[in-house]
């Protein structure tokens, strides 16, 4: 969750009618442990019990609270759904269904599954078993495509607008190593990375050391035997490619960077003003590297992850 970027949340201790006020004690004081170096140290821990109802009024109204606390997501606009499920419906069709991470949808608009290159007609959508003309981020979604087979299209495809996301297979990334871990990380080592719905094998290049020691932190870039499609400011978790452990995670500083040397000040900076500068320095530095291909307004929202008004007013 840490990795994930999520900062809020609640503890909710289940089946307490199954144990004794002592018993339950014990549970409470290890959760508070457990819990007491992570963004939950100072979260409610709720007591509940789904056969007596104790608890339950405590947790909703703890829900209200934290939901009534949580920072709505910046939206950049760009629509984007990674699939997890593909289904035929009887008398529609193809059947589509993942949570809208950014971005709305309407009935009737052509959108293009990645990274396979797919275009297709929304036909109906569906959000929780109902139908709307029209969804949005955070919704969980159904959309029936027209005139799509089945075989397709894959759960771990992103559907997007056309031209809107392009795939790649390098991406600059800041990436915490966690320090549970029992081994450095050493440079080009494989990993698996997971965003959205899909795990890609991936290499990691460490831009300004040979290996990485647990708890640390490092500007890298993730080279993929598969295209990825993501935007800026993602967030991904990694896990070891043998044994298959979560070992750490980050955020994509730039989704289509070039090739970099390594253990350059220069490139360093970059990264640095990628991860923490201000947006305004965020755009220079992605308008510097297009170089005098120049680089238009679909491409920058992709690589700095800022919606188009506000990157119009910096651009300006």
């Amino acid at each position: 969750c840490t990795l994930l970027g999520i900062r809020k949340g609640l503890v909710a201790v289940t089946k307490t009618d199954m144990v004794d006020e002592d018993w339950l004690a014990l549970v409470l004081d290890d959760i508070h442990e457990y819990l007491q170096d992570t963004f939950l140290a100072e979260a409610p821990v709720i007591p509940v019990s789904s056969v007596t109802g104790v608890g339950l009024p405590e947790l909703l109204t703890s829900l209200d609270v934290l939901a009534a606390e949580v920072e709505e997501k910046g939206d950049h606009g760009v629509f984007r759904l990674p699939v997890d499920r593909v289904f035929t419906m009887k008398g529609f069709g193809t059947v589509v269904t993942g949570t809208i991470i950014s971005g709305h949808i309407a009935v009737g608009e052509e959108i293009e599954v990645l990274p396979s290159g797919l275009r297709a007609r929304i036909r109906t959508i569906q959000v929780h078993n109902e139908g709307v003309e029209k969804a949005s981020a955070g919704q969980r979604t159904a959309i029936n495509l027209q005139g799509v087979e089945r075989a397709a299209v894959e759960r771990g495809e992103v559907m997007a607008r056309p031209g809107t996301v392009v795939p790649s297979r390098r991406l600059d990334v800041a990436l915490t190593y966690l320090k549970s871990n029992d081994k450095a990380l050493k440079n080009r080592s494989l990993l698996r990375f997971h965003v959205g719905t899909r795990e890609t094998i991936g290499r990691i290049i460490l831009l300004d050391r040979e290996e990485l020691r647990p708890g640390e932190m490092v500007y890298g870039q993730l080279l993929f035997e598969e295209p990825v499609v993501v935007m800026a400011t993602d967030h991904f978790v990694v896990r070891s490619y043998s044994p298959i452990t979560t070992v750490g995670g980050g955020t994509v500083l730039d989704s289509l960077p070039r090739k970099h040397k390594r253990m350059q000040a220069a490139v360093m900076e970059e990264c640095r003003l990628l991860d923490r500068g201000a947006d305004a320095e965020r755009v220079s530095v992605i308008t510097a590297r297009a170089g005098y291909e120049g680089i238009g307004l679909a491409r920058l929202i992709m690589r700095t992850g800022l919606g188009e008004k506000h990157l119009r007013k910096i651009v300006e």
